[in-house]
């Protein structure tokens, strides 16, 4: 266990603690923001699959947040785009045969 510095008030605390005793400030940047899924690689990986899995395969080793929301994205886009076009050929079928 080593003592590191407050990001807030400076006192000594230890390197585990994930907010100041003395002052209560958050230490732990990390954990506040893996918690929120990244909206906009989700969007851009749901309108463009491709570009989702690409973005996939940039993100996976540096920042897995951004590549979970990328995933979930092009996968939701190939999903709602597959559905999209067995209704679109099902309804032009019935129409011209």
């Amino acid at each position: 266990m080593a003592l590191i510095y407050c990001k807030e008030c400076g006192k000594q605390i230890s390197s585990k603690a994930p907010v100041c005793p003395n002052c209560g400030s958050p230490q732990n940047d990390e954990t506040n923001s893996d918690n929120n899924i990244h909206i906009g690689y989700l969007l851009i990986s749901f309108l463009i699959p491709l570009i989702g899995f690409v973005l996939v395969f940039v993100f996976w080793t540096s920042n897995r947040k951004k590549a979970n929301s990328s995933l979930i994205g092009a996968i939701l886009g190939l999903v709602i785009t597959a559905i999209i076009y067995s209704c679109t050929g099902t309804m032009l079928e019935s129409i011209y045969y």
